[in-house]
């Protein structure tokens, strides 16, 4: 069974209302930070969840609502382990980053990566390289997808993104043969 408490708190000058979850054995389940009714919390996380051993399960970032962090990931997940399970990168309450994958998952209990996923601005999208990546757990790539613009690209398309990455490389422009 448990036990839930509203607790009001004051922190770098916003009034929250914190809802604490206690657990049968007395142990917090999960700490929730609510301003003017909505999820947030500046630069901390604005909900915070433990498993029965003690150990973080998830923590999540909102700003007024919404899952957000600009500087770093807006969810992050660990196994019953305390191990690392999914990073997830979220601005405006949809996947984005521009310097990396915007969602790692990892195998459970392990730090091998399971899947890395691209996205800007809620969109499935890479230019440098695929969108989708599967690992199989000897950390060999089991499968890869490409996408442009949350748009599955084909082997022509995906040929020439290639060929336009090293002509960059290469400080070479290739001419657009559609004009």
């Amino acid at each position: 069974m448990y036990k839930r408490e509203l607790i009001n708190l004051v922190e770098d000058n916003l009034k929250y209302i914190v809802r604490q979850t206690i657990t049968g054995a007395g142990k917090i389940d999960g700490l929730e930070y609510y301003y003017k009714g909505k999820l947030h919390r500046i630069d901390k996380p604005a909900s915070i969840n433990w498993r029965s051993n003690g150990k973080i399960s998830y923590e999540s970032y909102y700003v007024y609502g919404v899952l957000h962090r600009a500087n770093g990931p807006a969810g992050i997940s660990y196994s019953d382990k305390g191990k690392l399970y999914n990073v997830s990168y979220y601005q405006h309450g949809v996947y984005h980053r521009t310097d990396g994958p915007a969602s790692v998952w990892y195998f459970k209990n392990t730090n091998v990566l399971e899947l890395e996923f691209y996205f800007i601005e809620g969109k499935r999208h890479r230019l440098d390289g695929p969108a989708v990546i599967r690992y199989n757990s000897d950390s060999s790539i089991k499968e890869i997808e490409w996408y442009k613009d949350d748009i599955k690209l084909g082997i022509t398309e995906i040929i020439q993104l290639e060929r336009n990455i090293k002509f960059k490389e290469l400080k070479i422009t290739i001419p657009d043969e559609t004009k």
